[in-house]
């Protein structure tokens, strides 16, 4: 009987994970749920004390050594299960799993609905070691695995089945709401500010008799302090959201929900909420120079990772066609933005304006039964796999 290991780092990847969990559970099947649940990224190798288990595995008097872990393991894993692949620790957890025998699985958490520059970039990054340990990864939607097979991805390391993040979802659509607004923040700096902007200019002006709550983005307020303090946007009474639960609460009551096109949109969606959509810039992505789509920071970051030897070979490595498609696709994105939710620009007419959720869906998740965990469980439970 094949044994898993699942791996989180955090509480996005906890959400991530943890409903394949309860599926290899309710199978009785064997695992082991390594998890944390602090707002960044910790290794257990040095933070072991932060960490929870759940496991149905009966321990032995084996052990393997897991320097990555910080512990012995009283099993040999047939499968480790994993996001955040790309950043430390999972990517050198998933290197030493794989030196050990596992077979790496890999939950697609970018959710490649719209495409710049950086997702080819990050495609590339997945291609080269150690990222490249992962044999297979399960994306929710085929509009985001038409994104990655544009930026250079293999047909036969992915597999569509729904974001099991949401098989357990529940929502509470509610006709009537109270007088809040939620406000979704994002980890982009330039439209960051932009935002911040709005909500001193114009949200707080305008929806003076309402309350407002801010849900950060889990690095927002890490990279971007200067805007919040002490559980608030600086200066303001705007709430700041602490964890999911409060969010999930908040949001079945708010009236309005205030974003940009971000992979959080996903729940107002569901929910039914009437969404203020704030549009990003709609002007063809250039890479001719560096620019706001792709600056020098950028390049010497992403220099480092593959090695250009020049601006020019970053330009052909990216190419014409790639830019071309991309622009393409983000800019149906833009036209569905606006012709099915409400713009941020009708914002002070918005007794007027009606909301259609469900054509924006689609980019989310390919399913709407719930069964994403099921589909994974089946697929590494098949002969597929080998």
């Amino acid at each position: 009987m094949n044994k898993y290991f699942i791996f989180a780092s955090d509480e996005r990847s906890y959400l991530d994970l943890k409903n394949i969990v309860l599926e290899l559970k309710n199978r009785n099947l064997p695992y082991f749920f390594l998890y944390s649940r602090e707002p960044q990224r910790i290794s257990p190798a040095h933070n072991i004390d932060k960490f929870n288990y759940d496991s149905n595995i009966e321990p032995t008097s084996k052990k393997n050594r897991y320097n990555t872990l910080g512990f012995d393991l009283h099993f040999t894993p047939d499968y480790l299960i994993i996001s955040n692949e790309v950043w430390d620790p999972e990517k050198m957890i998933a290197y030493e799993f794989k030196t050990k025998g596992a077979f790496i699985v890999g939950i697609e958490t970018s959710s490649y609905i719209t495409a710049d520059v950086k997702s080819k970039l990050e495609i590339l990054s997945r291609k080269s070691f150690p990222s490249n340990t992962i044999d297979i990864f399960f994306d929710p939607s085929n509009w985001g695995l038409q994104t990655k097979l544009l930026s250079g991805w293999y047909k036969n390391k992915s597999v569509v089945v729904g974001n099991p993040k949401y098989d357990d979802l529940k929502p509470k659509i509610k006709n009537t709401t109270k007088n809040i607004i939620l406000i979704h923040g994002l980890k982009d700096k330039y439209y960051q500010n932009l935002l911040m902007e709005k909500i001193n200019n114009d949200i707080i002006p305008k929806f003076k008799n309402y309350k407002i709550y801010y849900k950060p983005h889990p690095y927002e307020i890490v990279d971007l302090p200067e805007y919040f303090e002490e559980g608030y946007i600086k200066n303001t009474k705007i709430k700041l959201i602490s964890n999911h639960e409060e969010y999930l609460s908040i949001l079945e009551n708010s009236k309005y929900v205030i974003s940009y096109f971000t992979s959080l949109l996903f729940f107002p969606l569901i929910y039914d909420r009437k969404i203020i959509i704030l549009l990003r810039d709609i002007e063809k992505i250039d890479i001719s120079s560096f620019s706001k789509h792709f600056n020098k920071k950028d390049y010497d970051f992403w220099k480092n990772i593959l090695k250009f030897n020049s601006y020019e070979e970053f330009k052909n490595i990216i190419g014409k066609n790639y830019i071309n498609s991309i622009n393409k696709r983000n800019n149906q994105i833009n036209k569905d933005l606006n012709k099915y939710l409400i713009s941020y620009k009708d914002i002070n007419d918005l007794d007027n304006q009606a909301c259609n959720n469900t054509p924006i869906l689609k980019y989310f998740n390919e399913f709407k039964d719930q069964k994403s965990s099921s589909r994974i469980v089946d697929f590494l439970e098949s002969n597929l796999v080998y």
